[in-house]
């Protein structure tokens, strides 16, 4: 038996957090823990909501940025890893095991094939030989920003680049 909290939320500190040993034990020790794994995210969320305390984006297991990709060279790695189904070699599992879904977000550390991939979902195809231009406008507006980008911000600097 363990003594766990979702979130690690209680009146103290220290508290050992219920998703955190659960994935442990099963994906770790092969224990088998009957906690609904794809329900993970969904009640930790509500969990905050009621607490009216929201978790740092860096929590393990929980927190806003474990599937969250921005890093160009992360990005390529990962989306070559998926092509052959081995997504786990980049990530510590897969993100729908826990409810989730990856995100792929355009900030001042993405790189072309990213950025690229994330126009041509929204409908623009980028010439190739226009990539670097526009690799670097991002860049440019993200660091001012200090922050990634939104689809519209995005194809708002590739319609000033590619001037359409």
């Amino acid at each position: 038996m363990v003594h766990t909290t979702i979130a690690g939320l209680r009146e103290r500190a220290g508290n050992a957090a219920t998703e955190e040993a659960a994935i442990a034990a099963e994906l770790l020790l092969g224990v088998k823990t009957n906690i609904k794994k794809e329900k993970i995210s969904y009640v930790t969320q509500l969990i905050q909501e009621i607490a009216k305390f929201k978790v740092g984006p860096n929590k393990p297991i929980i927190g806003s940025n474990i599937f969250r990709v921005s890093s160009g060279w992360i990005y390529y790695m990962l989306s070559k890893a998926m092509e052959h189904g081995e997504e786990e070699g980049m990530l510590p599992f897969k993100a729908e095991l826990i409810g989730r879904r990856k995100e792929f977000v355009v900030s001042k550390a993405s790189g072309g094939s990213l950025i690229k991939d994330r126009l041509k979902s929204l409908g623009v195809d980028i010439p190739m030989e226009l990539l670097p231009e526009l690799t670097k406008a991002v860049k440019q507006e993200a660091s001012i920003k200090k922050s990634a980008l939104s689809d519209e911000e995005l194809l708002y600097i590739a319609r000033k680049v590619l001037k359409f």
